[in-house]
């Protein structure tokens, strides 16, 4: 048996992991520092396992009011072409991470893909978006690359982080189980730039992820999995300091 396990079915069923098998995993994530006003890094981690059945066709993460982000956090973006190929340059990197996950189709003995992962910041996808996210990563089963890009931009005063373009997974035998088993990743990215000339010089900070300047004891997002047979929506939150 083969069974693929890409990634963004990975990244997307992960933090789907604390609704659909509270029982026998834990999914956390915090901002690094927490708090308010501070350029923060986010750090997911989720202990399983967690069984799913089929994959998303999409996946959304909005946040509450008040965070801010830009694209400027990176020296250089990942271009159209670049993020095509999975290829982008070092300068543009945000994040990274690792996976592991096993699909399962009885009578057939498990099959371990240990995935690692990097996540880079992009030209935007569509007009008025902030920057793209493109996810590259490699699996030692299939050692293979694995790559997908979402859309990152405001929405009525929020960031809003969609995918909609998932690989699609042709070579999955009817009735495998995936389990996800671990998953880890760091997203976060600063950046420090001079302005202005000779004694007008000052200094402009730019990040990725920018907190609230407002703490009521938590930070608050919700996720938005999308499957062939119906839609699913999580809360998520996490603590803040004044």
């Amino acid at each position: 048996m083969k069974t693929r396990i890409t990634l963004p079915v990975v990244l997307a069923l992960a933090l789907a992991g604390s609704a659909a098998a509270a029982t026998t995993g834990s999914v956390s994530g915090t901002l690094t520092p927490n708090k308010v006003g501070k350029a923060s890094t986010l750090n997911v981690s989720a202990t399983g396992p967690f069984s799913f059945s089929g994959q998303p066709q999409s996946a959304k993460f909005v946040t509450q009011k008040g965070f801010k982000s830009s694209p400027k956090s990176v020296r250089v973006l990942c271009s159209s072409s670049q993020e095509s190929s999975g290829s982008c340059p070092s300068q543009s990197k945000i994040g990274s991470g690792t996976a592991q996950a096993t699909g399962t189709l009885p009578p057939f003995p498990p099959q371990h893909d240990n995935i690692t992962f990097t996540l880079y910041l992009g030209v935007p996808q569509q007009g008025g978006d902030i920057a793209s996210v493109v996810i590259v990563g490699t699996d030692t089963y299939f050692k293979s690359t694995l790559h997908s890009v979402g859309r990152l931009f405001r929405s009525g005063g929020r960031l809003e982080l969609l995918f909609t373009q998932f690989p699609t997974v042709s070579n999955i035998p009817a009735g495998t189980q995936v389990t996800l088993d671990k998953l880890q990743f760091t997203a976060g990215a600063k950046r420090t730039v001079k302005k202005g000339k000779r004694k007008h010089r000052h200094k402009v900070r730019y990040s990725l992820i920018t907190n609230p300047s407002t703490c009521t004891g938590h930070w608050t997002g919700t996720l938005t999995l999308t499957f062939s047979n119906g839609t699913w929506t999580k809360s998520i939150s996490t603590p803040c300091k004044k």
